[in-house]
């Protein structure tokens, strides 16, 4: 960087722009002393709900689908504004429902397709299937940090927002943890580091420690909940501990089958199979599928 801004004279146009994923522009350069007035600071927040969902909506208008509003509420709380989490949920809702490409419009105005909780339920453990192995490792490394545990609980019961180093400290005090809020500090910075599974993260705006993913607050919740009823008397081996934190996975994990599928037959027609009783059955369903069959073999026969 030193070196453009030393040819800034010759090439005054010039401009460096610098993209990372953490929660300060200096951690993305880490710029010299010397160079804090020659670079300018944007900070690029995490997206708000009305963008994830409009997301989700351009999605839908995009393959002629609809969902519901529980969905659109779910995978905003789930993926905490960042927009990887949310497109990967949504692919994998149309995985479940077995869309690949846009459908046509049942009649106008209407949609075959709506996802609901039942397909999120699916995207969502699949989701922490796919990141079963990053998941595991990084609370096998936190569970090495003394007390790490007890802090991962806490920050469990937390809104996925997090919160500051003194109300974690009044909430452990509050269970009878014997943690100062200095040691409760040290293990907060020791949990955000690699070495120990990077779970937590700070934001110097709001002084508050979260969840670096909110999967990874969904997850200790589930760990938390399931664990053994002596965890807490005696130090547990490295197989121990592997056990435990696959079998929180075993309790998250579970079977799931489509609500419906779209698909055409060999004439070309519309076929819609319900697997569910959830899905309508009503005469009036049955007739407007009926009109639309109707509809697609005169055209086939025009």
């Amino acid at each position: 960087m030193k070196v453009f801004m030393d040819h800034s004279d010759q090439y005054p146009e010039l401009k460096i722009i610098a993209l990372g994923a953490v929660n300060t522009a200096r951690q993305v350069v880490m710029y010299d002393v010397e160079m804090r007035r020659r670079v300018a600071e944007i900070k690029v927040p995490l997206m708000t709900e009305d963008e994830i969902h409009k997301i989700i909506k351009q999605g839908c208008k995009l393959l002629n689908i609809t969902v519901t509003d529980s969905v659109l509420t779910d995978i905003w709380s789930q993926s905490n504004g960042v927009a990887s989490i949310c497109h990967q949920l949504c692919l994998l809702m149309c995985e479940f429902e077995g869309l690949d490409e846009t459908i046509p419009q049942l009649y106008d105005g209407e949609f075959d397709v709506i996802l609901d909780s039942a397909h999120l339920q699916f995207a969502f453990k699949e989701y922490l299937e796919i990141e079963s192995d990053t998941i595991k490792y990084a609370f096998d490394l936190a569970f090495q940090v003394e007390s790490g545990d007890d802090v991962i609980l806490i920050l469990s019961e937390k809104e996925t927002s997090g919160d500051t180093l003194a109300n974690i400290h009044h909430d452990a005090k509050k269970k009878e943890l014997r943690i100062s809020e200095k040691n409760i500090e040290s293990i907060l910075q020791h949990l955000s580091k690699p070495e120990h599974g990077e779970l937590i993260k700070f934001d110097e705006d709001s002084q508050k420690y979260s969840f670096s993913d909110p999967f990874y607050k969904t997850y200790a919740q589930v760990f938390m909940q399931n664990k053994p009823d002596d965890y807490n008397k005696r130090r547990r081996s490295d197989s121990e501990m592997k056990k435990i934190i696959n079998n929180a996975f075993d309790i998250i994990a579970s079977d799931a089958k489509p609500i419906s599928t779209y698909n055409k037959s060999a004439s070309g027609k519309v076929v819609i199979k319900t697997e569910s009783t959830n899905v309508g059955s009503t005469d009036h369903d049955i007739d407007i599928v009926e009109q639309e069959l109707r509809r697609l073999d005169a055209k086939q026969k025009a």
